[in-house]
């Protein structure tokens, strides 16, 4: 997880813009893994810059924290 909030650290992403898994309603395309950030009223999604071979696992772990949290 540490190496998870670096990356989102880097991206300018405050863990308070943070959600679960929104509808894409853009016709721009997302390349996955990716995390969900609360744009005005909007849920958008943000591409995550590749920091290991691990990036989908540690998105997974993530997003099911958050829904216990629920």
């Amino acid at each position: 997880m540490n190496k998870l909030y670096k990356v989102i650290q880097r991206m300018k992403v405050s863990l308070v813009e943070l959600r679960p898994a929104g509808d894409d309603l853009s016709d721009e395309g997302v390349t996955c893994p990716c995390l969900w950030r609360e744009v005005g009223d909007e849920i958008r999604p943000v591409s995550i810059p590749r920091y290991n071979n691990e990036n989908r696992w540690y998105i997974e772990k993530y997003q099911s924290i958050l829904g216990s949290l629920e």
